[in-house]
């Protein structure tokens, strides 16, 4: 495990960064391992084989995350985050009737960015949006690497988010009350890990009472 880190302030430390280099190495990692059921004796209508959970599986990471954060004043925020991952490793998809490895790339998004901003007006009114990005991967990578050739169908491709939201927050005494208005994924419907997740639009009206 290697990491570098380096954190910053600027502007009288109205401006912030962190950055980390990372290398991450992890082995005997629990995979499912498929086996000839008569390996054991016993038989099975569907497909003759058994899964059987070991420690087969290896792992490397390597990558560069960075946040920057960014408030001239006490009304307004900006912040924005990214990071990008290398992975590589393997695992035994089977053991019999022959050994079959599978690499363990490609099953992770290389690329995700995030952008957030909030303004508060002098009135009390907070305005925000937050921008997501996700590039693509294979959620999948059993079925896509021992047919040999890639399924486009196992492709989780990348996508764009945009939620946006608005807030007016009252004090009432010791207590408060805040007032919400949240658009999430305003734009095109994108599926999420798998292409049944459809994630579709959705508008959420929220009343939060509070205690100081």
């Amino acid at each position: 495990m290697l990491f570098r880190s380096y954190g910053g302030s600027f502007l009288d430390r109205s401006l912030l960064l962190d950055v980390r280099i990372f290398k991450e190495d992890f082995s005997d990692i629990i995979g499912e391992t498929r086996r000839l059921s008569s390996d054991f004796g016993i038989a099975f209508d569907y497909d003759q084989q058994v899964n059987i959970y070991t420690n087969t599986a290896s792992l490397q990471v390597r990558g560069i995350e960075w946040q920057l954060q960014y408030m001239p004043s006490d009304n307004i925020f900006l912040r924005a985050n990214y990071s990008y991952t290398d992975t590589e490793g393997k695992t035994i998809y089977s053991l019999s009737p022959e050994r079959v490895d599978l690499p363990l790339r490609d099953s992770n998004p290389d690329n995700i960015l995030t952008f957030m901003g909030s303004y508060t007006s002098p009135g009390g009114v907070k305005w925000g949006a937050t921008y997501y990005y996700k590039s693509a991967y294979l959620s999948k990578i059993r079925k896509t690497y021992v047919s040999g050739d890639i399924d486009m169908s196992l492709l989780t491709k990348p996508y764009s988010r945009v939620d946006l939201t608005v807030a007016k927050k009252w004090q009432l005494g010791k207590h408060s009350m805040e007032l919400s208005f949240t658009a999430q994924n305003v734009g095109d419907d994108y599926a999420e890990h798998h292409y049944f997740n459809q994630f579709k639009s959705k508008y959420i009206f929220a009343l939060k009472l509070g205690t100081n």
